[in-house]
């Protein structure tokens, strides 16, 4: 046996060696992929469609070819862009159903299993409600599991059913009569895959309809459940035999345990497993039949690049609602929801490698567009017409992708020492110190960066790490695993030795895409911390999507019609310019202020004889197209003879903007917009405002005598004294203030006026407006052109050890530096030091927890990072707060 399995894993490697040389090949792409040009091919690349999506999901401006002025580019393909664009949103827009919204609630899962069976219960991540908040109907409990071998190709033992409650209850359903309802309907078949090692695929048929014993309200329940599994194998085996569906069917068992009497509403609808990433659908029943045109694909980027130890698997599913009437004038159109599992490559200092798994995974994953599902089978064509819709014609195609869902073990760390992660989550400052890690999360700078992920969105974390987790090894306070590994940091951290520990992260994560013709909102995003027989701790999320039901009939003809008003576009022996006119080549702002939005309207209107592309281009090819403090919406657009487009000029100044203004130090804003008809000419448009005071920790009159020099800036100093004597008894910086408020605060500091506030009867300031005070505090420190302290010095503050040590280094700040720190820490100080109301010992405690929660707030304000465009040395997140300390404790 042993030799046989040398035998078979030397000949594994020297095939994937082959198909790794053979992927790594450069392949022209398929021309038909452009937008625009020709309809999609068969078969569909999920990078592809991710790809369709993700221009979908940005602005069509940045999808034009480079221009600027006197060079317009490529105008004729600028217009196909264009108009297709346009012409789908009309036909859209005309084929739209009154009252025909489509909504579905997704509940969506990851878990790394860590090549364990189901042991516990999973009612939390499937159901998102407590064990213990279970209903008695609900308590069906996982007994212990049999083992199973890698190599046995039998199917999985079943599972007896476990009634922990006294009495059965009528709703009770046990897992074995469950199990018996997917399985006399399920029917295995080939992989679309693109690898062929250990993958399989499963495509349940309509059951037949089962009443459930609803206990709750079945419209709180999602209508779909989405649950991605990795390391659902870790034995050397499973690379190289088919497991079949055994270690699904168990987790699956265990999933329907977990959704107890609710397991009577979901049938199974298909499933795609790649050795340890298993992804699988559970819908209503009362939805299955608006299911269709399933699809799969998966690949492997695990060992050699292509082993299917790490990589994905995807699904792709077809929602049409069911007909409200019986005429066949109207089809609904249907909305294409794509699944995606994944597991990337693991390590602190593998964050490149993993960036570029995202791109390899999208390149090779491909939907085989030609296998249909048994029940399709058995349609006639008119009932699968929505479906050859969306396989065969390029705009509806696009249009109704509406949902892309990423379900992944996408195993990015947080680039802080272990030391610094550890310390920051064992704090009571949870809010402050999530938003310092989570800067410092390695996906979010991928994402930030444009390296990877570029478009997808993940709604805010507010849930502990996921991992690392240990089951009975050495663990901190959290629980997290303190165990020393060989792997190095990815970071030579000062002090680091060959042998570290695994450090806290988020490597569990759920993203998604969207169109822009759908609307997608994430109700709900936790770990479960409850489920612990893994390393890893699962996560859900749970999301609404909303379309409007398009009639894919009407939609078609509406296409029909609007590419023929458009058809006479393009350059030929007859083709006359476009011409437009502009009410206005003058957009005067006057003054702007700080968040406060000036609007204004520009009109065009096309007086040619044909339609009229245009797009707004810079002056020069690596300029922006337009300044920082103006939006405009539309950026492109198409006017047909006679009609006239209204673009919205928007002059508004918000934190990032007013950082930019106050580096360039001008308060006087000029700048030129340059308005590109396509096949025509430039119509050049003058926006002026008056912007400021500009903001600077040096103070104004820097040339005045030095008697007369201000020790800050006048607007630091005007904050710090009136909170000094009207805000030290409330508790500053706990609670946001009041945006209204703290805009009129920023107004005059920026005229000069009073404060437009008056105290109570009793002297005193109402708690909002102390609140709003602080807030404009903040926000003034964090708008300053330069860091208080600069970013050379970081490093050195963090090395401080005593109060003397940190004063001295002081000497080294520049003066203006100098200045506003000594004014705001002196603040902080004064804070700090006011009494309390309780005992000698427990004041002491309250000033010390006091001015550690300053310490966090103001250290990254105060001693502020520059984004870098190269890995460096990141500076002790803990250490700033440490040196902060030295000055207001």
């Amino acid at each position: 046996m042993d030799s046989l399995l040398a035998t078979s894993v030397s000949s594994l490697l020297r095939s994937t060696e082959e198909l790794k040389a053979i992927l790594e090949a450069d392949a022209p792409l398929d021309e038909s992929l452009e937008l625009g040009t020709r309809p999609w091919p068969g078969a569909i690349s999920a990078n592809q469609l991710a790809e369709k999506r993700r221009l979908l999901a940005v602005p069509v401006h940045t999808r034009l070819s480079p221009a600027c002025a006197g060079s317009p580019g490529d105008d004729s393909g600028d217009i196909s862009i264009i108009r297709e664009e346009w012409v789908r949103a009309r036909a859209r827009e005309a084929s739209l159903q009154d009252g025909g919204e489509v909504a579905l609630k997704i509940r969506i899962g990851t878990f790394n299993v860590n090549g364990k069976m189901p042991s516990q219960d999973l009612s939390p991540w499937v159901r998102g409600i407590e064990p213990s908040r279970r209903s008695p109907a609900d308590m069906n409990a996982l007994p212990p599991l049999k083992p199973i071998s890698p190599l046995s190709l039998g199917d999985v033992p079943v599972l007896e059913r476990h009634d922990l409650s006294d009495q059965k209850t009528a709703g009770d359903m046990d897992i074995k009569s469950i199990r018996s309802q997917v399985s006399n309907t399920t029917n295995t078949m080939s992989s679309a895959s693109t690898t062929s090692f250990s993958t399989t695929t499963t495509v349940v048929a309509n059951p037949p309809a089962a009443k459930a014993n609803n206990s709750r309200a079945e419209g709180s329940d999602p209508d779909m459940l989405v649950l991605g599994f990795q390391e659902l194998d870790l034995s050397a085996e499973a690379l190289l035999y088919s497991t079949k569906v055994t270690r699904e069917d168990a987790w699956c068992d265990a999933v329907l345990a977990g959704l107890g009497e609710k397991a009577a509403l979901y049938d199974k609808l298909a499933s795609k497993q790649l050795v340890g990433m298993l992804l699988v659908i559970f819908v209503k029943k009362t939805l299955r039949d608006c299911f269709s045109d399933v699809k799969f694909c998966a690949v492997g980027s695990g060992i050699l690049g292509v082993m299917g130890n790490k990589g994905g698997t995807a699904i792709r599913v077809s929602f049409t609602p069911l007909r409200k009437h019986s005429s066949e004038i109207w089809w609904p159109s249907p909305t294409i929801l794509t699944f995606v599992n994944s597991h990337l490559a693991a390590f602190d200092e593998m964050v490149d490698r993993r960036n570029a798994d995202f791109h390899d995974l999208s390149r090779r994953l491909t939907f085989n567009s030609g296998n249909n599902t048994p029940a399709e089978a058995n349609q006639s064509p008119s009932q699968l017409l929505p479906i050859s819709l969306v396989v065969g014609d390029r705009a509806t195609c696009m249009m109704n992708v509406a949902h892309t869902a990423s379900t992944t073990d996408l195993n990015y760390r947080i680039d802080l020492s272990d030391g610094d992660i550890r310390t920051l989550l064992g704090s009571h400052l949870r809010e402050q110190n999530f938003q310092i890690l989570l800067r410092s999360d390695q996906l979010n700078t991928a994402i930030r960066r444009g390296e990877a992920f570029e478009g997808f969105k993940e709604a805010n974390i507010s849930h502990l790490p996921t991992y690392r987790f240990s089951t009975g090894g050495l663990v901190d306070d959290l629980g997290y695993d303190m165990k020393l590994t060989s792997s190095l940091p990815s970071i030579p951290w000062p002090g680091s030795e060959y042998r570290c520990r695994r450090k806290p992260g988020w490597t569990d994560r759920i993203l998604a895409i969207s169109a822009p013709t759908a609307s997608v909102a994430e109700r709900s995003y936790q770990g479960h911390r409850e489920i612990t027989m893994s390393d890893h701790r699962p996560v859900s999320a749970e999301f609404e999507v909303h379309t409007k039901s398009v009639g894919a009939r009407q939609f078609e003809s509406e296409l029909r019609r609007y590419y023929r008003l458009t058809a006479d576009m393009e350059e030929d022996e007859e083709f006359e310019p476009p011409k437009i006119k502009l009410d206005s080549t003058l957009l005067d702002y006057g003054k702007i202020a700080y968040e406060r939005s000036i609007a204004k309207s520009l009109e065009i209107e096309n007086i040619g004889k044909i339609p009229c592309a245009f797009r707004f281009i810079p002056v020069e090819i690596n300029d922006a197209i337009h300044p920082p403090w103006v939006q405009i919406e539309p950026m492109t657009g198409l006017v047909l003879p006679g009609e006239i487009v209204i673009i919205s000029l928007t002059a508004h100044v918000d934190l990032p903007t007013a950082s930019l203004l106050n580096l360039r130090r001008k308060s006087r804003l000029r700048s030129t917009l340059i308005l590109h008809t396509a096949l025509g000419k430039d119509h050049f448009i003058s926006a002026h405002a008056v912007y400021g005071p500009v903001r600077s920790i040096s103070p104004k009159h820097e040339m005045l005598p030095p008697e007369r020099v201000q020790n800050a800036p006048q607007e630091l100093m005007r904050l710090v004294n009136w909170l000094m004597s009207n805000a030290t008894s409330i508790d500053l910086f706990l609670h946001s203030g009041d945006e209204n408020l703290v805009t009129a605060i920023r107004e005059c500091l920026d005229t000069g006026d009073e404060f437009p506030f008056a105290p109570n009867s009793n002297g005193a300031y109402e708690e909002t407006i102390c609140l709003s005070f602080g807030d404009a505090l903040l926000r003034f420190l964090d708008s300053l052109a330069d860091p208080v302290v600069p970013p050379a010095l970081h490093a050195k503050c963090i090395e401080m050890t005593s109060r003397d040590e940190a004063f001295e280094l002081l000497d080294e700040f520049p003066p203006e530096s100098i200045n506003v720190w000594i004014s705001v820490t002196a603040f902080l100080h004064f804070i700090c030091q006011q009494p309390s109301t309780a005992n000698a010992d427990e004041g002491s405690r309250q000033r010390f927890q006091r001015a550690e929660f300053l310490s966090a707030t103001f250290a990254p304000v105060l001693l502020r990072e520059v984004e870098a465009t190269t890995p460096s040395l990141p500076v002790s997140p803990v250490g700033k707060r440490n040196f902060l300390m030295f000055f207001i404790e």
